[in-house]
């Protein structure tokens, strides 16, 4: 058996918006073994962050100790017409801020990152029948607001498939 990726690229461009988009499934594949999902801007950044007032220390800055929320760029659902109906669902972060919370050795690169803190996207495993021709999904913007000052941003739904050749 062999893997193969079926990659489908969705443009997101305006605040808050539902795109929902279907996969052709190749009618040699035995079964759907991974889904991944990743995000890109299009522009020079995806988020547009206000100026701080004179004076104000960065909120970039290095602490150590302060917790960071995690932006939720939005949620992607996929469905099988066959018997697995909804086999997906999962949020989509651009990457984890809290890297380096509660190192206080003054690094600020973090070597085992790609590995521990979500950094190497891997495909997430299900098990879904051969039998399914077509999968159908559905992702939600969660940004909100903040993307329409962009050009927008990509989201990549990339299904692994093994087939039977």
């Amino acid at each position: 058996m062999k893997k193969e990726a079926i990659i489908t690229t969705l443009s997101i461009t305006r605040a808050y918006e539902i795109k929902h988009f279907q996969v052709r499934i190749p009618g040699d594949a035995s079964s759907i073994c991974g889904v991944a999902v990743t995000v890109s801007s299009k522009g020079k950044t995806v988020l547009t962050i206000p100026d701080l007032p004179k004076g104000e220390v960065s909120k970039a800055a290095y602490n150590p100790s302060r917790y960071n929320r995690n932006l939720l760029f939005g949620d992607v659902l996929l469905f099988s017409c066959e018997e697995g109906n909804c086999f997906y669902t999962g949020e989509l972060h651009e990457e984890d801020n809290n890297v380096m919370m509660g190192d206080f050795t003054g690094s600020t690169e973090d070597m085992f990152g790609q590995w521990s803190h979500g950094q190497r996207h891997e495909a997430d495993e299900v098990i879904v029948d051969g039998d399914t021709t077509v999968v159908m999904g559905i992702y939600r913007d969660k940004v909100g607001k903040a993307v329409s000052k962009t050009d927008g941003y990509n989201v990549r739904v990339i299904i692994w498939i093994k087939t039977k050749n």
